[in-house]
C-alpha cells in the first residue's frame, strides 16, 4: 500500500507534514533544489493519504497539527505494516520535543526554526545508505 513507481527526482521522496504553511513550503523548496521528491501534507490526515499513495523514505513531522496530530498521525502509521518501518523526524516550536520523538519512536528531533543542513545531514543518513 505504501510503494509505487520511482519518481524522477535524483534521490528519494521525502514526506513532509507541517500545518505551517511557511515550514512546508521551506522545506518542499530546499529539498527539491537538493534534488528529492517531496510529498507535503497540512496535517496527520493529509499526511497519512500521501504516506499511502507515495513511497517516502523518511517523514518530516510536525507534532502539534489541527485535524490530526503528528502523534495521531505516527500512530497509525505503526500500526500499519506496509508503513511501519519508515522513519520519521520529529520538529516542533515546543520545549519537549524530546518527550515527544520518545513518545513517537522517532530517529530524530529536529527543533523549529530547522536548521536545513542539520536535516539535510539526517535525510541523507537514512534515504542514500
Amino acid at each position: 500500500m505504501c510503494n509505487v513507481d520511482s519518481v524522477p527526482y535524483i534521490h528519494p521522496t521525502i514526506l513532509v507534514v507541517d500545518d505551517s504553511d511557511d515550514t512546508r513550503d521551506a522545506l518542499i523548496r530546499f529539498f527539491r533544489s537538493e534534488g528529492y521528491g517531496v510529498e507535503a501534507a497540512r496535517n496527520g490526515r493529509e499526511g497519512l493519504n500521501a504516506l499511502r499513495t507515495g513511497n517516502p523514505c523518511i517523514i518530516l513531522l510536525d507534532v502539534q497539527m489541527p485535524d490530526m496530530s503528528g502523534y495521531d498521525f505516527r500512530q497509525a502509521q505503526l500500526a500499519d505494516d506496509d508503513c511501519k518501518d519508515i522513519p520519521v523526524v520529529v520538529f516542533s516550536a515546543s520545549g519537549d520535543i524530546h518527550q515527544a520523538a520518545e513518545r513517537m519512536a522517532a530517529v530524530a528531533i529536529a527543533q523549529k526554526p530547522i536548521e536545513l543542513k542539520r536535516l539535510l545531514a539526517l535525510i541523507t543518513q537514512h534515504c542514500l545508505k
